[in-house]
C-alpha cells in the first residue's frame, strides 16, 4: 500500500509526542500529596507605614498673564526689586520630610482588605505542607486606596520671598513645615520568591494547623504629590493557620515588616494650597502656588528615602482541586484559574527556560526531583516530567 505524503508527515509529527507520552506513562505514580489552587479573598492587613524622604524642587505662583492673570505671583527676596506682573520667581528649595505631624517618617495606621492566589500541597502522611505561586494584592478590594498624610519641612534655598494675589511676606531663613496633604499608597504587592516548605499539625479528622514560611519579594508603591516609586524587597513571611478538609476552608497569617528604598524620581508641576505666615482665625487665604518635588538625597544618596511596613496579613482562603498543569490563566498569567490549556502550556515553557535564581522561574516549580507534584524551590526534570503528565490528563 502507497502511504500518501500528507499521512508520513502527521506520522513523523506524531512519532515524538506518542514518545514522550509512553515515558510519562511509565513514571512511578507517587502522589501523597494532595495539591489545592487557593483563592483568598475577605482578608484583612491592620499594621501601619511609615514614609520618610529626602526631596529638591521648584516653587512659583500658579499665575499665567493668558489663562490665570488673577493667580498667585511669586517673588524673591524682601524688598525692592520690580513685582508688576508678569514676574513670577521659580524658587529653589530641599529639604526632608514624611508621615507623622513633623514629617519625621513615623509610623502611621494602615487597614486594607488584601486578595490573593497560591497554590498548597498538603502530604497528611508525612504531615508537610508546601506553598508555591503564592501572589497577594494587599490592597486588593481598598477602595480608594488608602491615604497617609505627608508632612514637608522645606527650606527655600534663596531666602525670604513674597507673593502677590494674596499678598504675603514668608521671611524664612529656617525651614517651613508644609504639609502635601495625604500620599496615597497606590501599590503593596507580595510575590513568592522562593520554595515555601513548612508542615501541619492535627487537630481533629479532617482539621490541621499550619506553619510555613514563604520568602517573597515585596513592594509597595507611595504617591507623594504625583511621585510615586520604591523597589522591592525581598521578605520572608512565616505562616500560621488552619485548614479544615471537610469544608475546603483555609487561613493563613503571618507578621509583615519590610523597609524598602525610595528612588530617585523627577516630579512635575502640582498645585499646591501654601498656608499664610499668619496666625490669625479664622486662616487668611492660601497662596495658589506650583510645586515640583524631585524624590532626591542628592549625589552621593543612591536612594532619597524609605517606607517602612509592618503589621499582620490575614489571608482566608477557599481550596480547589487543582491539576498540576494549572498554572496560569488563558492569557498566560500566573495562577491557575482551574483550567488547563494553551496558556498554562505558554507560562510553563516561559519560565522553565529562565536562569537558575530568578523568582520568576518557580512558575515551573509544580513538582520535586522525583515527579511527585509538591514544589520543591528547584526547577528540574522532575517538573518537566509531573506538568506534561497532568497536561495530557483525560
Amino acid at each position: 500500500m502507497t502511504t500518501s505524503p500528507n499521512a508520513s508527515a502527521r506520522s513523523s509529527a506524531l512519532a515524538p509526542a506518542l514518545l514522550a507520552l509512553a515515558a510519562m506513562a511509565a513514571l512511578p505514580a507517587v502522589t501523597q500529596a494532595q495539591s489545592f489552587r487557593t483563592t483568598f479573598s475577605g482578608g484583612t492587613f491592620a499594621g501601619s507605614v511609615g514614609v520618610s524622604t529626602s526631596f529638591n524642587g521648584t516653587m512659583t505662583g500658579n499665575y499665567n498673564a493668558a489663562t490665570n492673570s488673577s493667580g498667585t505671583r511669586v517673588v524673591g527676596g524682601l524688598f525692592g526689586g520690580v513685582t508688576a506682573a508678569p514676574r513670577n520667581d521659580s524658587l529653589p528649595f530641599t529639604g526632608t520630610g514624611g508621615t507623622g505631624s513633623s514629617g519625621n517618617g513615623q509610623l502611621v495606621n494602615l487597614a486594607t482588605s488584601p486578595t490573593g492566589t497560591s497554590r498548597i500541597a498538603f502530604n497528611r502522611s508525612a504531615n508537610t505542607v508546601e506553598v508555591s505561586q503564592l501572589t497577594v494584592d494587599a490592597i486588593g478590594t481598598t477602595n480608594p486606596p488608602p491615604g497617609v498624610g505627608i508632612t514637608a519641612n522645606v527650606l527655600f534655598t534663596n531666602g525670604p520671598f513674597r507673593t502677590f494675589s494674596p499678598n504675603y511676606t514668608y521671611p524664612l531663613f529656617t525651614s517651613l513645615p508644609i504639609p502635601l496633604g495625604n500620599a496615597t499608597i497606590s501599590g503593596f504587592d507580595l510575590s513568592q520568591s522562593g520554595a515555601g516548605v513548612g508542615t501541619i499539625t492535627p487537630t481533629g479528622p479532617d482539621t490541621a494547623s499550619i506553619a510555613v514560611t514563604v520568602p517573597v519579594s515585596g513592594l509597595v508603591t507611595v504617591d507623594i504629590q504625583g511621585v510615586a516609586s520604591s523597589l522591592p524587597t525581598v521578605a520572608s513571611l512565616s505562616f500560621t493557620g488552619t485548614v479544615n478538609f471537610a469544608t475546603n476552608a483555609v487561613s493563613l497569617v503571618a507578621g509583615i515588616s519590610i523597609t524598602e528604598p525610595i528612588v530617585d524620581v523627577a516630579g512635575t508641576p502640582q498645585p499646591f494650597a501654601l498656608p499664610a505666615p499668619s496666625t490669625a482665625v479664622p486662616p487668611p487665604p492660601p497662596a495658589n502656588v506650583l510645586v515640583t518635588l524631585n524624590l532626591d538625597a542628592g549625589p552621593a544618596t543612591p536612594n532619597a528615602g524609605s517606607v517602612t511596613t509592618t503589621g499582620t496579613l490575614t489571608l482566608p482562603g477557599t481550596l480547589l482541586p487543582a491539576r498540576t498543569a494549572d498554572i496560569a490563566n488563558t492569557d498566560g498569567d500566573r495562577g491557575a484559574d482551574g483550567v488547563v490549556d494553551n496558556g498554562d502550556f505558554q507560562a510553563f515553557f516561559s519560565a522553565f527556560f529562565l536562569p537558575a535564581g530568578n523568582p520568576a522561574a518557580l512558575v515551573a516549580d509544580v513538582a520535586n526531583t522525583d515527579g511527585d507534584p509538591t514544589p520543591d524551590g528547584v526547577i528540574d526534570n522532575g517538573d518537566f516530567q509531573a506538568f506534561f503528565a497532568s497536561f495530557f490528563e483525560a
